[in-house]
């Protein structure tokens, strides 16, 4: 009976800790990438005002990729599952820094922001957990 409790433990210990290692490693690709954006078009000049928020959807989106491919791989199952949370806790983030930084507020960018990190963080965790591991 114990072996059970003990085993339940363990696993739902490193669902926590995949999911906390992605979202970590997720956040940190985007923030990343932000930078590189920043940079390039820091020596380009002017950016296009219209540009920069698709461009940071797209950013997030990766990030959230990134973020359930990692939990996905660390977890070795529940891909999707791994993936989603990842998605949803860095929306949930990145949407708490927006109201704080600039009181940001909730729009249809949002929704699909959102929903955005939802799906590309699902598909890293499916994409993570069926990845065939290379012979050596």
């Amino acid at each position: 009976m114990r072996e059970r409790v003990t085993r339940g433990n363990n696993e739902g210990i490193k669902l926590v800790k995949s999911i906390t290692l992605g979202t970590t490693a997720g956040i940190i690709s985007s923030i990343m990438l932000l930078i590189l954006i920043a940079y390039l078009f820091s020596k380009k000049g002017s950016l296009p005002q219209a540009i920069i928020e698709p461009l940071v959807i797209v950013i997030a989106g990766i990030g959230a990729f990134i973020g359930g491919y990692i939990s996905a791989r660390i977890s070795k199952k529940n891909g999707m599952m791994c993936g989603m949370l990842c998605g949803f806790i860095m929306f949930v983030i990145l949407f708490i820094a927006g109201l704080i930084a600039v009181r940001d507020s909730i729009t249809m960018i949002t929704v699909i922001r959102f929903l955005l990190m939802l799906l590309t963080g699902a598909i890293g965790g499916i994409i993570g957990v069926n990845k065939i591991k290379a012979i050596k």
